[in-house]
């Protein structure tokens, strides 16, 4: 295909980059204005709800975010309170981290908001359709977390 016959704007890719954006955006206007949360911070803090506690590392692989994100993230997140870093006696290099009491709590408070938030937006969907969309969006991210652990690049590509 050549370039000029391109359209950003059909290609599924920036399709789901849009969406994604969007639905994230929706979801942190109502954190940050209950909460003044991020939306990488509250990313940080749900994942430490499930799986802490856990390194920057971990956090950097489990919320998909780059490095510098989490690092700032997790910067703020201290300064609040919201969450501990104490160095990894077995790795001196590495701080482990965890939510505080306070962070566990907010966590509680904001998780409802983000599940209220995505009904709506899915609710223009049928449950068939929902169904669908979630075997679709599961396929997908199965394919790319096996791209991002292979390291390799999409066969066929230079």
């Amino acid at each position: 295909m050549a370039t000029d016959q391109f359209l950003l704007e059909e290609f599924a890719p920036f399709q789901l980059a849009v969406v994604a954006n969007r639905v994230s955006q929706a979801v942190a206007k109502i954190i940050e204005r209950k909460f003044n949360l991020h939306i990488p911070e509250w990313r940080m803090m749900t994942v430490l709800a499930k799986y802490q506690p856990c390194s920057g590392l971990d956090l950097v692989q489990k919320t998909a975010m780059d490095p510098a994100r989490v690092s700032r993230a997790q910067t703020r997140l201290l300064d609040l309170g919201l969450i501990t870093a104490v160095q990894d006696p077995e790795d001196r290099r590495r701080l482990i981290i965890s939510l505080t009491d306070n962070g566990t709590d907010i966590v509680r408070q904001l998780v409802p908001d983000a599940i209220r938030t995505e009904e709506y937006l899915f609710g223009t969907l049928t449950d068939g359709e929902r169904r669908s969309f979630e075997r679709v969006l599961s396929k997908l991210f199965d394919q790319t977390d096996a791209l991002e652990q292979s390291g390799d690049e999409i066969t066929g590509m230079s």
